[in-house]
């Protein structure tokens, strides 16, 4: 069987790391190659980000958007 990887924007994990309720120290101990996702060195496999997304608390999907939500309140 072959490994499908997602390209991700690094921005949109982040973005969803600083939502949750995750330290990026929980993050890079449990996703060994995080930082490469981060640096643009290596794509997240379907199953890790699948695991990053339960892991955050977040939907599959809005790891998969080009740019992080902008929420604006004062709207």
């Amino acid at each position: 069987m072959s490994t499908i990887r997602v390209d991700v924007n690094p921005e949109v994990i982040l973005d969803a790391i600083s939502k949750s309720n995750r330290s990026m120290e929980d993050v890079e101990k449990r996703f060994k190659t995080f930082n490469k996702w981060i640096n643009n060195e290596l794509s997240p496999t379907f199953n890790q980000l699948t695991d990053l997304s339960k892991f955050l608390r977040v939907p599959f999907g809005y790891l998969l958007l080009s740019t992080p939500v902008k929420v604006n309140l004062h709207a």
